[in-house]
């Protein structure tokens, strides 16, 4: 118990030191849940207002805050519930004591008042007259009587202590349940709160990952962070305009299935149509048809990737558009290519994500070529769905863009 304490104080220590803004030894419980509603409120007025590079910093910096301060919590319950675990471990350890105490003492009273009946029922199994004139004396006849009398006392007295302990077995076993299953609750409380500290030290990286990489594109310049701002908005727009001429609503989960080969998804899908993308207001319905496609790509190399992930990679976007290059599989790399190189990229089992002007409609989009069939290319479409004909829906002229993970 002494080596699992020391363990998470020292772990109270580093991740103070390392992420902390506030001081958890000066701040109780309490007072982090009340930085943290502050922080969440401030961050819900900074959200989608900040027009300028200071503020979209100040925005992150609001962020990590507030992260910051929910680790700081996180470690502040771990450790109270840890106490209290090893408390009621304690505590049950004693009551486990108790009542095997209770249990021999209930055990004890039981042999000797079957020994007392034992003797009572001998002694009135005697003729009265025979132990009338067996008797010395008078005195001792009364003093039998007298001592009958006593046994009678103290197996009603004894009858009453068995009925008190055997109450307080019941009392103690009960006590000793309920502790047993606030301990079950605490742990699995514990449980969830280590896996809440994990999940926000991998947000906090990413959080400082993606303040470091805006600096970085804008190279700290409001004229770069302005230019980047109206180029991000423009293509969201075009990718708006794009879904909102093309019809259609939110479906299903997996309501347009997974594709022949398994691993299509659609944008429209209600298990993350109205995800937020990065840090903006935008959602993967309206404009997320390049998320979706780099998911599908992702799983189609064998990776766990949902369209929800990838627009919770906050580090990867600006304004809720992609950097470039987009996310590519592990041991892959986004590659830019021709679309004259489409075919043989196919040849070689590579989709090829293509962003193209809509036919007979506003807008941009992004579609996953799978397959060249001589006369057509095959396509999982984020809105309209799997193994589809490309030609039925755009044509090759409208394509402007061409990228594969290799």
């Amino acid at each position: 118990m002494f080596k699992r304490t020391f363990l998470i104080f020292s772990l109270i220590l580093v991740f103070v030191s390392l992420f902390g803004v506030y001081s958890w030894a000066e701040d109780s419980v309490d007072d982090l849940e009340n930085k943290i509603q502050e922080y969440t409120k401030k961050i819900e007025q900074l959200q989608n207002k900040s027009t300028t590079l200071a503020g979209e910093v100040e925005y992150m910096d609001s962020q990590i805050n507030l992260t910051s301060l929910k680790i700081q919590n996180s470690l502040a319950n771990i450790s109270k519930k840890q106490t209290q675990i090893d408390n009621l471990t304690k505590e049950i350890e004693d009551l486990k004591i108790r009542i095997g105490k209770l249990s021999e003492s209930i055990g004890y009273q039981r042999d000797l008042l079957s020994a007392r009946s034992r003797e009572r029922y001998k002694t009135r199994d005697i003729n009265p007259f025979m132990v009338i004139f067996g008797s010395d004396t008078f005195n001792t006849l009364m003093q039998k009587t007298e001592y009958l009398q006593q046994i009678e006392l103290q197996d009603k007295k004894l009858l009453d202590e068995m009925e008190s302990t055997k109450k307080s077995y019941d009392t103690q076993k009960d006590i000793f349940e309920n502790k047993r299953k606030q301990e079950e609750e605490l742990k699995a409380q514990l449980e969830v709160e280590q896996k809440n500290l994990s999940a926000y030290k991998t947000q906090l990286d990413n959080q400082k990952a993606e303040k470091q990489h805006l600096i970085t594109v804008t190279h700290n310049d409001e004229a770069k962070y302005a230019s980047l701002l109206a180029d991000a908005k423009a293509e969201l727009a075009s990718y708006g305009a794009f879904t909102q001429s093309a019809g259609g609503g939110v479906v299903g989960p997996n309501g347009l299935g997974g594709g022949k080969d398994g691993w299509y998804y659609s944008q429209r899908d209600s298990r993350w149509a109205y995800n937020k993308i990065g840090n903006s207001s935008y959602n993967i319905f309206n404009v997320g048809c390049l998320v979706t496609s780099v998911a599908m790509v992702h799983k189609y190399y064998g990776y766990d990737v949902t369209p929800a992930k990838v627009a919770s990679w906050n580090d990867k976007f600006f304004y809720g558009s992609m950097y470039i290059p987009w996310p590519a599989p592990s041991g892959r790399k986004y590659t830019p290519i021709s679309i004259s190189s489409i075919d043989s990229e196919l040849a070689k089992g590579n989709p090829v994500i293509v962003g193209l002007y809509a036919n007979n409609s506003a807008g941009t989009h992004f579609v996953v070529l799978i397959k060249d069939t001589g006369k057509d290319w095959k396509m999982y479409d984020p809105w309209e769905g799997p193994d589809l004909d490309f030609s039925d829906y755009y044509s090759s002229g409208s394509l402007f863009q061409a990228v594969v993970f290799k």
